[in-house]
Protein backbone atom coordinates (compact mmCIF):
# COMPACT_ATOMS: atom_id res chain seq x y z
CA UNK A 1 0.00 0.00 0.00
CA UNK A 2 3.12 2.65 0.93
CA UNK A 3 4.36 1.58 -1.93
CA UNK A 4 1.48 2.46 -4.33
CA UNK A 5 0.83 6.01 -2.74
CA UNK A 6 4.46 6.63 -3.27
CA UNK A 7 4.04 5.62 -7.15
CA UNK A 8 1.24 7.70 -7.00
CA UNK A 9 2.58 10.86 -5.74
CA UNK A 10 5.59 11.01 -7.63
CA UNK A 11 3.32 10.32 -11.02
CA UNK A 12 0.63 13.30 -9.85
CA UNK A 13 3.83 15.65 -9.03
CA UNK A 14 5.71 14.47 -12.72
CA UNK A 15 1.73 15.12 -14.25
CA UNK A 16 1.46 18.49 -11.99
CA UNK A 17 5.43 19.43 -13.32
CA UNK A 18 4.94 18.54 -16.84
CA UNK A 19 1.61 20.71 -17.80
CA UNK A 20 3.76 23.23 -15.86
CA UNK A 21 6.37 23.10 -18.26
CA UNK A 22 3.86 22.78 -21.02
CA UNK A 23 1.86 25.80 -20.16
CA UNK A 24 5.19 28.14 -19.65
CA UNK A 25 6.24 26.88 -23.37
CA UNK A 26 3.02 27.69 -24.77
CA UNK A 27 2.65 30.89 -23.08
CA UNK A 28 5.86 32.45 -24.30
CA UNK A 29 5.41 30.91 -27.55
CA UNK A 30 1.92 32.54 -28.03
CA UNK A 31 3.70 35.83 -26.66
CA UNK A 32 6.17 35.27 -29.06
CA UNK A 33 4.00 34.79 -31.96
CA UNK A 34 1.69 37.83 -31.21
CA UNK A 35 4.79 39.80 -31.73
CA UNK A 36 5.95 38.01 -34.76
CA UNK A 37 2.37 38.88 -36.60
CA UNK A 38 1.14 41.97 -35.13
CA UNK A 39 3.07 45.62 -34.76
CA UNK A 40 2.47 48.13 -32.22
CA UNK A 41 2.30 51.46 -33.70
CA UNK A 42 2.63 54.69 -31.62
CA UNK A 43 2.37 58.47 -32.99
CA UNK A 44 2.39 61.61 -31.61
CA UNK A 45 0.20 64.46 -32.81
CA UNK A 46 0.63 68.39 -32.02
CA UNK A 47 -1.97 70.73 -33.12
CA UNK A 48 -1.46 74.25 -32.98
CA UNK A 49 -4.45 77.30 -33.43
CA UNK A 50 -3.51 80.57 -33.98
CA UNK A 51 -5.67 82.72 -31.19
CA UNK A 52 -4.22 86.00 -31.76
CA UNK A 53 -1.25 87.95 -32.68
CA UNK A 54 0.31 91.32 -31.13
CA UNK A 55 3.43 93.01 -31.47
CA UNK A 56 4.91 93.66 -28.18
CA UNK A 57 7.99 96.21 -27.30
CA UNK A 58 9.46 94.56 -24.74
CA UNK A 59 13.25 94.32 -23.70
CA UNK A 60 13.97 91.37 -21.72
CA UNK A 61 16.75 91.97 -19.64
CA UNK A 62 17.63 89.03 -17.70
CA UNK A 63 16.99 85.04 -17.67
CA UNK A 64 17.11 82.77 -14.53
CA UNK A 65 17.01 78.75 -14.80
CA UNK A 66 15.86 77.27 -11.15
CA UNK A 67 14.91 74.08 -10.52
CA UNK A 68 12.35 74.07 -8.29
CA UNK A 69 9.99 71.50 -6.21
CA UNK A 70 6.52 71.74 -4.69
CA UNK A 71 5.28 70.04 -2.08
CA UNK A 72 1.92 69.30 -1.29
CA UNK A 73 0.58 67.84 2.40
CA UNK A 74 -2.82 66.31 3.05
CA UNK A 75 -4.38 65.25 6.15
CA UNK A 76 -7.62 63.75 6.60
CA UNK A 77 -9.87 62.75 9.69
CA UNK A 78 -13.17 60.50 10.12
CA UNK A 79 -15.89 59.17 12.36
CA UNK A 80 -16.88 63.11 13.69
CA UNK A 81 -12.73 64.44 13.39
CA UNK A 82 -12.08 61.39 15.86
CA UNK A 83 -9.79 59.34 13.62
CA UNK A 84 -6.80 60.94 11.88
CA UNK A 85 -6.29 59.28 8.66
CA UNK A 86 -2.10 58.74 7.41
CA UNK A 87 -1.60 61.86 5.75
CA UNK A 88 -0.35 61.71 1.79
CA UNK A 89 2.53 63.60 0.49
CA UNK A 90 3.65 64.87 -2.84
CA UNK A 91 5.89 66.37 -4.35
CA UNK A 92 6.97 67.99 -7.93
CA UNK A 93 10.61 68.76 -9.53
CA UNK A 94 11.21 70.32 -12.98
CA UNK A 95 13.25 72.86 -14.15
CA UNK A 96 11.77 76.38 -14.44
CA UNK A 97 13.26 79.79 -16.59
CA UNK A 98 12.09 82.83 -15.46
CA UNK A 99 12.41 85.90 -18.00
CA UNK A 100 12.34 89.36 -16.45
CA UNK A 101 11.78 92.96 -19.12
CA UNK A 102 10.82 96.15 -19.05
CA UNK A 103 8.09 97.69 -21.24
CA UNK A 104 9.52 99.58 -23.73
CA UNK A 105 6.06 101.50 -24.57
CA UNK A 106 6.39 103.36 -20.82
CA UNK A 107 8.81 105.83 -20.87
CA UNK A 108 11.98 106.64 -19.31
CA UNK A 109 13.31 109.30 -17.60
CA UNK A 110 16.98 110.71 -16.73
CA UNK A 111 17.84 113.39 -13.59
CA UNK A 112 21.11 114.96 -13.96
CA UNK A 113 22.23 115.82 -10.32
CA UNK A 114 24.69 118.79 -10.05
CA UNK A 115 27.34 116.59 -9.38
CA UNK A 116 26.78 114.90 -12.83
CA UNK A 117 25.28 111.71 -11.23
CA UNK A 118 22.25 110.68 -12.98
CA UNK A 119 19.47 108.52 -11.72
CA UNK A 120 17.68 106.64 -14.38
CA UNK A 121 13.82 106.12 -13.89
CA UNK A 122 13.04 103.00 -16.17
CA UNK A 123 9.47 101.06 -16.46
CA UNK A 124 8.66 98.35 -13.51
CA UNK A 125 10.45 95.14 -13.44
CA UNK A 126 8.21 92.85 -14.39
CA UNK A 127 8.41 88.96 -15.16
CA UNK A 128 7.04 86.83 -17.93
CA UNK A 129 4.91 83.74 -16.77
CA UNK A 130 7.37 81.18 -16.25
CA UNK A 131 8.33 78.49 -18.61
CA UNK A 132 8.20 74.95 -16.69
CA UNK A 133 10.11 71.98 -18.66
CA UNK A 134 7.05 68.88 -18.51
CA UNK A 135 9.64 66.85 -19.96
CA UNK A 136 11.85 66.79 -16.76
CA UNK A 137 8.53 67.17 -14.55
CA UNK A 138 8.79 64.61 -11.50
CA UNK A 139 6.35 63.21 -9.22
CA UNK A 140 7.15 61.88 -6.01
CA UNK A 141 4.68 60.25 -3.60
CA UNK A 142 6.95 60.81 -0.02
CA UNK A 143 4.02 59.42 1.76
CA UNK A 144 0.85 57.62 1.06
CA UNK A 145 -1.86 55.25 2.19
CA UNK A 146 -4.39 52.87 0.81
CA UNK A 147 -7.04 54.98 2.82
CA UNK A 148 -5.97 58.02 0.90
CA UNK A 149 -6.89 59.52 -2.33
CA UNK A 150 -3.15 60.02 -3.44
CA UNK A 151 -4.34 60.89 -6.95
CA UNK A 152 -6.59 63.74 -5.93
CA UNK A 153 -3.60 65.43 -3.75
CA UNK A 154 -1.74 65.24 -6.74
CA UNK A 155 -4.05 66.78 -8.93
CA UNK A 156 -4.72 69.47 -6.56
CA UNK A 157 -0.87 69.79 -6.52
CA UNK A 158 -1.00 70.44 -10.57
CA UNK A 159 -3.54 72.99 -10.46
CA UNK A 160 -1.60 75.42 -8.07
CA UNK A 161 1.85 75.15 -9.87
CA UNK A 162 0.88 77.54 -11.89
CA UNK A 163 0.25 80.65 -9.15
CA UNK A 164 2.91 78.81 -7.10
CA UNK A 165 5.59 79.96 -9.97
CA UNK A 166 3.87 83.20 -10.56
CA UNK A 167 4.74 83.58 -7.22
CA UNK A 168 8.47 82.19 -7.11
CA UNK A 169 8.85 84.84 -10.19
CA UNK A 170 8.54 88.01 -8.24
CA UNK A 171 10.49 86.27 -5.43
CA UNK A 172 13.46 85.79 -7.44
CA UNK A 173 13.57 89.38 -8.68
CA UNK A 174 15.96 90.08 -6.45
CA UNK A 175 18.22 87.61 -8.17
CA UNK A 176 18.45 89.19 -11.70
CA UNK A 177 18.09 92.84 -10.28
CA UNK A 178 22.13 93.47 -10.63
CA UNK A 179 21.98 92.00 -14.08
CA UNK A 180 19.03 93.92 -15.05
CA UNK A 181 20.57 97.03 -13.83
CA UNK A 182 23.99 96.20 -15.98
CA UNK A 183 22.16 95.57 -18.74
CA UNK A 184 19.89 98.75 -19.11
CA UNK A 185 23.40 100.51 -18.93
CA UNK A 186 24.71 98.92 -21.47
CA UNK A 187 21.61 99.97 -23.73
CA UNK A 188 21.86 103.30 -22.54
CA UNK A 189 25.25 104.29 -22.46
CA UNK A 190 25.03 106.68 -25.94
CA UNK A 191 22.85 108.80 -24.06
CA UNK A 192 25.09 109.00 -20.91
CA UNK A 193 28.01 109.64 -22.75
CA UNK A 194 26.35 112.48 -24.48
CA UNK A 195 24.83 113.63 -21.28
CA UNK A 196 28.52 114.03 -19.91
CA UNK A 197 27.83 112.19 -16.89
CA UNK A 198 30.91 112.86 -14.42
CA UNK A 199 29.33 110.66 -11.37
CA UNK A 200 27.64 107.40 -10.71
CA UNK A 201 25.22 106.04 -12.50
CA UNK A 202 21.71 104.78 -10.97
CA UNK A 203 19.32 102.61 -12.24
CA UNK A 204 15.60 103.04 -10.62
CA UNK A 205 13.01 100.53 -11.22
CA UNK A 206 9.65 102.57 -10.41
CA UNK A 207 6.19 103.07 -11.50
CA UNK A 208 6.67 106.61 -13.20
CA UNK A 209 3.10 107.81 -12.54
CA UNK A 210 4.10 108.15 -8.58
CA UNK A 211 7.49 109.53 -8.64
CA UNK A 212 7.09 113.40 -7.89
CA UNK A 213 8.32 115.61 -10.24
CA UNK A 214 11.89 116.52 -10.31
CA UNK A 215 13.26 120.15 -11.10
CA UNK A 216 16.48 118.49 -12.39
CA UNK A 217 14.28 115.94 -14.80
CA UNK A 218 15.71 115.65 -18.37
CA UNK A 219 12.95 114.08 -20.41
Amino acid sequence: MFRFLRALTITIMAFLMTTAVIFLFSKSWISQSLKDFSEEELSTSLQSYVTSIKGVQKLQLAELSQVETFTRTSRGRVLWKRLELPSVVVSMKAPVQYTYYINLKKSFRIEKGESGDLRILVPPFEANPPALDLSQLQITYEKSSVFRDEARVRDMLLSEVSDLLIERSQAHKALVMDVAQDEIKEILQPWIQKLKAKGSVEIIFSDLNELPQNPNLIQ
